[in-house]
């Protein structure tokens, strides 16, 4: 998931195919997010503020706001094309590259 404030979801389905030598799975994957805005830190700031912000901040978790809309993603998940001849397979594979 996402440092983002509001909603979110993570969904997961597949199907697994076999034809004779030929194997096909598709597990595509959804991640959405609301992403709402929340108070996070003030950009008008003198320079000490600055100073003790990355002084300070960056040690803990604090997230700010990644982006102004709503996250989305569509990945490949766990799907491959794979081939097999008696002990040898080749495989190809979406690895998340959607």
């Amino acid at each position: 998931m996402i440092p983002a404030k509001g909603y979110q979801q993570y969904i997961n389905a597949g199907v697994n195919l076999q034809y004779k030598n030929w194997e096909l799975q598709l597990v595509p994957e959804l991640i959405m997010a609301q992403n709402q805005s929340f108070d996070g830190f003030d950009l008008a700031m003198d320079p000490k503020q600055w100073k003790d912000y990355y002084r300070f901040y960056n040690f803990i978790e604090e997230p700010e706001r990644m982006g102004t809309t709503q996250y989305t993603k569509l990945f490949g998940g766990q799907s491959y094309l794979q081939y097999s001849f008696k002990n040898t397979s080749i495989q190809f594979s979406t690895a998340n590259k959607w």
